[in-house]
């Protein structure tokens, strides 16, 4: 997979107004402990079809989300968005995953052959089989909820059950999006959002981090615009 980016998040002094706490951001340690927490999101190549019944070609983008906590804390919650330009025409036309549980080893598996959607299996996994596959494939996952189809633009939120138990997110994430054939460039607005705790503060702290990508649709992604 190709690094698509590496972004250090910032205070979401947003958020923080939200919270009544916006005196933190006046705090100049806050800040550079808040951009140490980062996240990093890349991707696999993957081949586009075209679709002669509706003049269309859908591409899937193939994605991988790892958070990188500072060591004194622990996200509790993230957000991802990925908005296209409405003016590329790009529809969002399947997701995956849509729903994972937390807590409940699975196999996963996700199959793309050229259409409108994926096809998904998941498996569940005795205690045992659980326990052995997991130290190997990380298939113990947080909380996941992904939406966004028929629209320009998928969110995936990752969260943990309870705030004492760290969010631990390295997961792949599927996307296939459809799009006009004289289209060869679309771009996106990712959104990242978060929650973290960190050691000797009350509650959690909101972090953001916002980056513009232009994706290549017939050829490698390039870099940001």
């Amino acid at each position: 997979m190709k690094p698509l980016f590496d972004l250090n998040l910032e205070l979401d002094e947003g958020g923080l107004d939200q919270r009544g706490v916006s005196e933190l951001h006046l705090d100049e340690n806050i800040q550079l402990w808040a951009r140490e927490n980062r996240i990093t999101l890349l991707m696999e190549e993957q081949e586009r079809h075209f679709l002669p019944d509706i003049s269309r070609f859908t591409k899937p983008l193939d994605l991988r989300c790892v958070v990188h906590p500072h060591p004194e804390c622990r996200f509790i919650f993230v957000r991802l968005t990925i908005a296209f330009n409405p003016a590329s025409g790009a529809i969002v036309q399947d997701l995956v995953p849509k729903r994972v549980d937390s807590g409940q080893p699975l196999k996963i598996t996700t199959t793309y052959r050229g259409g409108l959607s994926f096809e998904y299996n998941e498996v569940k996994l005795s205690d045992m089989a659980g326990v052995e596959h997991s130290k190997e494939y990380q298939h113990y996952f947080p909380e996941i909820v992904g939406s966004g189809v028929n629209t320009n633009r998928v969110i995936w939120d990752f969260k943990t059950p309870m705030n004492d138990v760290e969010l631990y997110v390295d997961r792949d994430l599927f996307l296939l999006i459809a799009y006009p054939e004289d289209r060869s460039t679309v771009t996106a607005e990712i959104t990242l959002r978060a929650r973290v705790i960190r050691k000797g503060l009350i509650g959690y702290i909101p972090l953001i981090g916002k980056k513009t990508q232009e994706f290549r649709l017939d050829q490698d992604l390039t870099g940001q615009v």
